[in-house]
């Protein structure tokens, strides 16, 4: 109500002042074209903010879900489960000289991890949510050595592990 009454006090002060009826009527408008921008600018701000608290809640979730498993998958290697392994992640795995070797589609050469490092502590390096899969990395810290080894995990959009790689750091 309030900016009504500014509105016609403002019209009415341009019409005391010499302006011309046409050079208000055109500043009327121009005033009308700009509250109409305002208002599509305030829908199209609404818009964006829910989208990306949207795009916020899957990020959370991926990250959860990543996580989880992962560190599920390295606490079953630590503790030499593997039949828990194949049956809860599907993932193949064999054991040569204290390594644990996952079978990969897209690679001949498998990567070992030595399944002493899967018990040592994991702190997130990075998070990536992909076209395809989403990846999680983790830096593997031995406390007693002070030596750093890397790990990522690959998981496609379910959840369901596709690979693994170990690496030092």
């Amino acid at each position: 109500m309030y900016k009504s009454i500014y509105g016609i006090v403002f019209l009415f002060v341009l019409i005391l002042s010499g302006c011309k009826e046409d050079e208000v009527a055109k500043i009327s408008s121009i005033e009308e074209d700009y509250k109409i921008q305002i208002e599509e600018l305030k829908k199209e701000n609404k818009r964006a903010s829910d989208e990306y608290l949207r795009q916020l809640d899957e990020y959370s979730i991926y990250l959860q879900i990543a996580d989880s498993n992962s560190r599920r998958i390295m606490r079953l290697i630590s503790e030499n489960d593997f039949a828990q392994l194949k049956s809860e992640f599907g993932i193949e795995a064999t054991i040569s000289d204290g390594k644990v070797f996952f079978k990969k589609d897209f690679d001949d050469d498998d990567i070992g991890l030595p399944i002493e490092q899967a018990a040592f502590h994991m702190s997130i390096a990075y998070f990536f949510i992909l076209s395809n899969n989403i990846e999680i990395g983790y830096f593997l810290d031995d406390l007693s050595t002070d030596e750093r080894y890397s790990v990522t995990f690959s998981f496609n959009k379910e959840g369901k592990f596709q690979y693994f790689a170990s690496g030092d750091v």
